[in-house]
């Protein structure tokens, strides 16, 4: 005898959480399947904090990261504990440099468009004078600056509450490498819309609709919808192993979340203030590279350890944009390896399930979240909420504002076997 629940969600990170909690919001019974603990160390939800951030080149993205902000202090008033800790965005680079996350230029003029505030600043002794632990001579005379205020997301607070929201609202959560690893995923083929899920120990439940996040195990369960990712010519989808570290803070001073839009793709970095989320890290910042010297098309050759070259780009860097005062570089700790399930057009996808690759057809009552390529977890709250009104409504409010995530764009998916 199969178990039934109006909506089965596959993947218990945060956006998989999310949408659990948004469905069992509206009365629907929700299983949420994670097949290993929920905020596990492989995840690509792992880690203790992310950027939150406005600062994007496309307008679309910023109301919906406007929207996903509300959303989040909604939250953050309902279970009274901090989730988004305030501090000041720096942006700072070549504006005219194309990166994985926009130029300063693009997002320049999508703030003004929108009415965004925002401060300039216009040189690197400007940025010097904002934010005295910077070096200007470190710094390419052309490097301008955008200030805004934001936000460090607190991710174990985070877990915390979506967590705890479904549980509240009654989500049946199922992890574990036997009772919460899905191996099938098929139709229910007696006239009714629906969908039947088998687990690793032999358990079927059955849902009426679906909704998928697995995060880097993406390939696991796409081929029971006859999709996998694209494996195939120059341009594929891949695991990025990216590392970090935390460095001691010196300064007295209050340092910035910051990102450098610098010349080259192999040196781009970004950096947390002091947010002591853990005894472990009081008075540390982590400090990461957004880029990698390692890449995987198989989740089972994944090696957790982080890249020691680019750990020491890391301090080399560091050294070149601060004062000597500002962190201690010559000693990183707890260095670390995260997961980026990369799109070959490095974008994420969130959308209905396309019948094949590339088609403006789906699948009845099912949606996905894959490829977060490290930019989704900002997005926690409202990708929680369409993930279920694509699912269960077959359409969101938000659709206009979708477009560059769409599942069906070019080059995304190939063919598969279940």
């Amino acid at each position: 005898m199969s178990k039934h629940y109006d909506v089965l969600v596959v993947g218990g990170g945060t956006i998989g959480l999310s949408a659990a909690y948004y469905a069992a919001s509206r009365g629907l019974s929700t299983a949420l399947f994670e097949q290993m603990t929920i905020h596990n160390d492989v995840a690509s939800s792992k880690g203790l904090e992310r950027i939150f951030r406005i600062l994007y080149a496309t307008q679309s993205r910023v109301r919906l990261v406007e929207s996903s902000y509300a959303m989040w202090k909604e939250i953050e008033n309902y279970v009274g504990y901090e989730l988004l800790a305030p501090s000041p965005l720096l942006f700072f680079g070549d504006p005219d440099k194309q990166t994985v996350e926009g130029s300063i230029a693009d997002i320049e003029k999508s703030m003004r468009q929108l009415g965004v505030p925002f401060t300039y600043l216009e040189n690197p002794s400007a940025i010097e004078d904002a934010f005295s632990m910077f070096n200007a001579k470190g710094m390419p005379t052309n490097y301008v600056g955008l200030v805004q205020k934001s936000a460090t997301i607190n991710v174990s607070n985070s877990f915390k509450a979506f967590q705890s929201l479904a549980t509240e609202n009654d989500v049946t959560i199922i992890t574990g490498e036997t009772a919460g690893k899905v191996v099938d995923i098929t139709p229910i083929s007696s006239g009714q819309s629906g969908y039947t899920v088998k687990t690793e120990d032999g358990t079927e439940y059955t849902g009426s609709h679906i909704i998928l996040a697995p995060g880097i195990w993406l390939n696991t369960v796409l081929p029971f919808f006859g999709l996998q990712v694209n494996a195939q010519g120059a341009s594929v989808w891949k695991i990025w192993k990216c590392s970090l570290a935390f460095f001691d803070k010196q300064t007295s001073s209050e340092i910035p979340l910051w990102y450098e839009f610098a010349k080259s793709d192999q040196a781009l970095y970004y950096g947390f203030p002091d947010m002591g989320f853990t005894s472990e890290t009081q008075n540390k910042c982590k400090i990461a590279a957004d880029f990698t010297n390692t890449t995987y098309t198989n989740v089972k050759d994944i090696d957790t350890e982080p890249d020691p070259k680019i750990i020491e780009s890391i301090q080399a860097r560091l050294e070149e944009l601060f004062q000597p005062s500002t962190y201690d570089i010559n000693n990183p700790h707890m260095e670390e390896a995260c997961f980026y399930s990369m799109a070959p057009d490095f974008d994420m996808v969130i959308g209905r399930i396309p019948t094949a690759p590339g088609a403006t057809s789906f699948f009845d009552n099912a949606s996905m979240f894959v490829m977060a390529s490290g930019r989704g977890f900002k997005f926690t709250p409202i990708f929680g909420r369409i993930l279920v009104d694509l699912a269960v409504d077959g359409d969101t409010p938000y659709t206009g504002d979708l477009t560059d995530f769409s599942p069906s764009r070019n080059g995304i998916f190939q063919s598969a076997s279940p």
